[in-house]
């Protein structure tokens, strides 16, 4: 289960520099523009639910197989 923890972790910290990420590249495209922090924000919940959703997803495979 610990393990199953930190993969989920690990998963999250992905997720969150791959905002970050997209935030810089924007940023400097936009020559230091604001950047619109709430459709971002939206975006990181987004792609945060759906990590977590594949997650669950891959649980439920290996729980099967192993039951095979």
């Amino acid at each position: 289960m610990a393990d199953e923890k930190g993969s989920d972790d690990d998963l999250r910290q992905f997720v969150e520099d791959a905002c970050k990420a997209q935030v810089l590249l924007q940023s400097e495209a936009d020559d230091g523009a604001v950047l619109n922090a709430e459709r971002m924000n939206r975006f990181y919940q987004r792609a945060l639910c759906e990590s977590e959703r594949f997650v669950l997803i891959v649980q439920k495979v290996v729980g099967y197989v192993k039951f095979l």
